[in-house]
């Protein structure tokens, strides 16, 4: 008996250490990647009933969610925090909301110098962010590390920033004196060799579009993952370059990104699960955030912003912006059934949102926003609230003294696309909308004729006569400007031409 235990106990302890080893080997560990890009500096959602997500006020409640029902969560951006056109009162807000969603990383993006550089200068000094970039700085100073590692559940995970070039092609110049964007070859592999041997894990932030994104996975195999921005790409599902994985996810902030990896003890991706979580309406808001978007709407009711930024082309100042009822003398039949389409609605849809003082929403619901002589308040501007006759028919000041030599413009696929852009219509189809708002007048002429006017008659009149409906006494007019000054001021004898429906 003493014999064979003396056998036993090396067998058992060498057993043991064998156990140990293969299980400390075969050991998982799982981490949560989260993560956003294009905020655009989106507060919340705007009310439009095509796009029903959220953005700022619910990412918040839902990271916070994440966060307690996820052991080792890393949390990323890749950049455009801020609006495109420049917001100083409403991109600070979304910068203190950043901040209260603790990321662990966020590199640059273009719109981060929207408010020109001295902003952007002083919101990375403020240090509350955690930037990182590997190739921006502004006047030969970078302004965040290159990089920052992370032990997240024991695994050591590397997370690089890099912006591409490209994205500041057609940015304003007078918004990025001093930025210095180094071209990402020149600097990247030293980066990643760096981290290599401190990492298990690499991460590259990159706002530089999903193309580009491609070629760098493709360039540079030892990248784990990259979270990409810029382009707004919405992806169905992570792409994989190699062993590299892309996602993204999309623009506005109406999704979230879930990357659920589970790695061995060396920082190798054994599994994944992905998924886009939309910022739906029935999901519920942060009070904090809640708050700032309520100060904000605050100040811009009281007047506190001097320079109202635009969020769409301002007509040209050689058209016209009038009030539509000013169109109906000449124009009846369309103007009817404008005031049967949604465009005379406009207006109603951001006084029920209480965005009438929200210069995004005013952009595409009035007339004439960004002009002096377009639509600034209510109080002052009543005539040009909702979407009138001259902000979608190009209307030039010579129309109304000669309207047959210079009829307006003809509506176009970009006249729809400054509103209906891919954020506030993602359903938006040209034909289709033409179609459903078209209020041209549905019929056609045959050749020219003559009606000479008898005593008695008038427009209206004549109309009736002819086609059994008054109110296409404005066809009438319309053919005989040149002539007729007054509508209401015919003789008899003169002679008008008249159209002639085609049978």
């Amino acid at each position: 008996m003493q014999k064979a235990r003396l056998i036993t106990v090396p067998f058992l302890i060498g057993f043991s250490i064998i156990l140990i080893y293969n299980i400390g080997y075969s050991q998982e560990f799982k981490i949560t990647l989260l993560h956003s890009n294009s905020s655009n500096g989106v507060l919340e959602n705007c009310g439009c009933p095509e796009h029903p997500l959220g953005a700022l006020e619910k990412r918040l409640a839902l990271i916070k969610d994440i966060r307690e029902s996820n052991e080792h969560v890393l949390l990323l951006d890749s950049g455009d925090l801020l609006s495109a056109v420049g917001n100083s009162i409403k991109d600070s807000l979304a910068l203190i909301s950043i901040n209260l969603m603790d990321y662990d990383a966020i590199t640059f993006g273009d719109q981060e110098f929207s408010n020109g550089v001295d902003f952007f200068r002083r919101l990375v000094n403020i240090g509350k962010i955690p930037f990182v970039s590997s190739n921006v700085a502004v006047q030969g100073q970078s302004l965040a590390p290159p990089y920052r590692i992370f032990n997240v559940g024991g695994i050591r995970a590397a997370v690089i920033g890099v912006t591409s070039p490209s994205v500041f092609m057609l940015f304003p110049v007078d918004k990025k004196i001093g930025v210095e964007v180094t071209d990402p070859d020149l600097v990247l592999q030293d980066i990643i060799s760096e981290v290599e041997g401190k990492s298990d894990l690499i991460i590259l932030l990159s706002h530089s579009g999903y193309d580009e994104d491609l070629e760098l996975a493709a360039k540079y195999p030892s990248i784990d993952i990259i979270v990409g921005g810029h382009s707004q790409t919405l992806l169905e599902e992570p792409t994989k370059v190699g062993k590299t994985l892309i996602v993204q996810a999309g623009q506005s902030g109406f999704f979230l990104g879930e990357l659920n990896l589970i790695l061995d003890s060396s920082g190798k991706i054994l599994s994944y699960e992905w998924r886009l979580i939309p910022l739906t309406l029935e999901l519920p808001d942060d009070p904090e955030i809640l708050a700032l978007i309520r100060e904000y709407n605050q100040i811009v009711a009281a007047g506190g912003m001097r320079q109202v930024p635009v969020y769409l082309p301002v007509l040209g100042s050689k058209f016209a912006v009038l009030a539509s009822d000013d169109c109906k003398d000449c124009h009846i039949n369309e103007y009817n059934a404008w005031k049967k389409d949604d465009h005379s609605f406009a207006f109603k849809t951001i006084v029920d949102a209480r965005k009438t003082k929200d210069s995004e929403c005013l952009s595409c619901h009035t007339s004439g926003f960004g002009r002096d002589d377009g639509f600034t308040s209510y109080a002052s501007t009543a005539h040009l609230i909702n979407v009138n006759c001259t902000e979608c028919h190009l209307t030039s000041r010579e129309h109304f003294d000669n309207p047959s030599e210079t009829p307006v413009e003809k509506i176009i696929e970009a006249t729809c696309t400054r509103c209906h852009t891919a954020t506030n219509s993602p359903e938006f189809v040209y034909a289709n909308y033409f179609l459903k708002t078209n209020h041209t007048v549905k019929v056609s002429y045959d050749d020219k004729n003559f009606h000479i006017v008898e005593k008695g008659e008038s427009l209206s009149i004549i109309a009736l006569n002819r086609w059994g409906e008054m109110s296409m006494w404005s066809d009438i007019y319309r053919l005989n400007r040149n002539e007729v000054s007054d509508p209401d001021l015919i003789y008899p004898g003169q002679r008008l031409t008249i159209p002639e429906i085609k049978k």
